[in-house]
């Protein structure tokens, strides 16, 4: 027995890509890809890119706290 996971357009949510030189982009990705603005500061410190909600990409940039 086999299973696969069904995506659907609900399984997409807006996003931010936010590359370590700072570019961003918006996109769309898998809302469980998406990163909370610590786990993306993380990525970018490693070399990673990031996925951040539209609203939070300023402080992911800034270093703004969560709240």
């Amino acid at each position: 027995m086999s299973w696969t996971t069904t995506k659907t357009s609900a399984s997409y949510a807006p996003a931010v890509a936010v590359w370590p030189s700072g570019r961003t982009q918006p996109c769309t990705v898998l809302a469980v890809r998406l990163d909370t603005v610590e786990s993306a500061r993380r990525k970018l410190e490693s070399g990673i890119v990031a996925w951040v909600r539209k609203e939070d990409a300023e402080r992911v940039r800034d270093g703004e706290s969560n709240g």
